[in-house]
């Protein structure tokens, strides 16, 4: 509680700290473990139940070995995945300069007047998102490294040539303040002690639910203590992760806040409040333009206002589709209940949306009208070399991944594909 108190203070503390906790923390779980089973399976052996043979115990005590041998090994295991670099996965392009010569400039000019570093890739795809992250990244041109930034040309159909400035100077302010640097070393730990709080609560769950339904009484009562040696591993997991949660949380909040104000200083606090307001309020439509497509392919056609259409053909760009979907549908209330809701990222978390636009000193009722206006002439989209063609090209992955997922789950073609578009 003391380490994670001083580490609201400084990340650097938070990294120094919490990995190596988090590893005592463990083993002393595992430990514990091993002791309640020496505890159940000595006093069981030294009391005596009447009427219990002597191979009858053995078969008890071996079941509490187990249950407890289990917990230690989901209580470790994550730590061996926590080793390796964070990792994102995009349906997208790596642009060279040669390919995008005048995105690549928009960016670097950006980069100067940030005092950030450049990126040394550029990934523009499909996926609902813009981050910066110095995390091995998969993409179309396999797996690349060092540091990426992340552009989505289905958001950028919504947003102005100087919307996409703001979004853009915010994920380089990230690189100006070694945030991505700080996200590589520090997330794959915390995620790993997530995993070890879900492993051991999910196996207590599955001994548990397995007594509930054996028939033989002294199993049940076994499997029933065999959940409950768990029960002080996840209790400790749990608070330890407790103690660090709120330092994360300032953290994050405060790294955003600071991006935020890079961008607001580059290219005005208008800007990226209604760019933040836009991609938080429709890039969940996003996945209802997928099922719609994924239902169109598997079914051949859909059927809209009466007109059938073929399906490949008509999400040739599914990137326009959402663009036009999302203009069409976002009504006046399209933004009601947005201040609690937050933007995602691959490797952390960001602060709510009211908290940005404070920190920029909106509000989202003064930027309600300019945040609907979803179809800008020029888009930023066209920032892009041959972004038509690239939109296309991306827009065929999409087709297969998707059809090849359906299939995986045995997935059926509807009789019919009905959307409204």
């Amino acid at each position: 509680m003391m380490a994670g108190l001083a580490s609201k203070a400084n990340r650097h503390v938070l990294l120094r700290v919490f990995r190596p906790g988090l590893v005592l923390c463990n083993l002393v779980v595992a430990v514990l473990l091993i002791l309640q089973a020496v505890l159940l399976s000595g006093t069981a052996l030294y009391k005596g139940y009447d009427g219990v043979k002597s191979e009858e115990f053995a078969f008890y005590a071996a079941l509490i070995w187990l249950a407890s041998l289990a917990g230690v090994f989901f209580t470790i295991k994550p730590f061996f995945g926590a080793a390796r670099r964070a990792e994102a996965s995009v349906v997208g392009r790596s642009l060279k300069v040669s390919e995008c010569p005048t995105l690549w400039q928009f960016i670097r000019r950006l980069a100067v007047q940030t005092g950030s570093d450049s990126p040394q890739n550029l990934v523009v795809g499909l996926t609902p998102a813009f981050f910066v992250t110095e995390a091995d990244v998969h993409c179309m041109d396999g797996k690349i490294t060092g540091r990426t930034m992340y552009l989505s040309v289905p958001l950028c159909h919504l947003l102005t040539v100087e919307e996409l400035s703001a979004v853009i100077a915010h994920e380089l302010g990230h690189f100006r303040g070694a945030d991505t640097v700080f996200s590589l070393r520090f997330y794959p730990i915390y995620r790993g002690g997530i995993d070890s709080l879900q492993g051991v609560s999910q196996l207590a769950n599955k001994i548990a639910k397995y007594g509930g339904v054996v028939p033989h009484v002294g199993v049940r009562i076994i499997a029933w203590l065999g959940s409950l040696t768990l029960l002080p591993s996840i209790y400790m997991l749990a608070f330890f992760l407790e103690c660090f949660a709120g330092a994360e949380n300032r953290i994050s909040r405060e790294r955003e806040i600071a991006a935020d104000a890079v961008a607001a200083e580059t290219a005005g606090a208008a800007n990226i409040a209604t760019a933040l307001v836009k991609i938080v309020a429709f890039t969940g439509v996003w996945d209802h333009v997928l099922s719609a497509m994924r239902d169109g392919l598997m079914a051949g056609y859909l059927d809209i206002d009466g007109q059938r259409y073929d399906a490949q053909q008509f999400f040739a760009n599914v990137s326009e589709v959402y663009a036009v979907t999302v203009a069409q549908f976002a009504g006046f209330n399209a933004l009601d209940g947005l201040d609690a809701k937050t933007i995602p990222h691959p490797t952390d978390s960001h602060p709510p949306l009211s908290i940005r636009l404070a920190a920029l000193g909106a509000s989202l009722s003064d930027i309600r009208s300019d945040a609907l206006k979803l179809s800008p002439r020029p888009s930023s989209n066209e920032m892009i070399d041959n972004w038509q063609y690239l939109e296309g090209q991306l827009s065929m992955v999409e087709q297969a991944l998707l059809v090849q997922k359906a299939l995986c789950a045995n997935a059926r073609p509807a009789d019919s594909a009905s959307v409204s578009t």
